[in-house]
């Protein structure tokens, strides 16, 4: 990963496969009413009901998810 992500989705689902196991992000996974599915483990990790918040490695880039009613996977 080089740059930061921002995704946004109203209906579908989002998944993303990474290719590292530790990327250098900061993340916030937000969704409505779908479920957020994150493999990797998150330092700092923050967690209510409808966002999921952490960092891999050194938190340098911004990953931002969001979905009204998808889910979201990280793998």
């Amino acid at each position: 990963m080089n740059n930061d992500v921002d995704v946004s989705a109203t209906s579908g689902n989002v998944n993303i496969q990474l290719d590292e196991e530790t990327p250098d992000a900061t993340w916030m996974l937000q969704s409505g009413s779908g479920r957020r599915s994150v493999a990797v483990p998150l330092q700092d990790r923050n967690e209510s009901n409808r966002k999921t918040e952490g960092r891999t490695g050194d938190g340098e880039f911004e990953v931002k998810l969001k979905t009204s009613s998808g889910n979201i996977s990280i793998k």
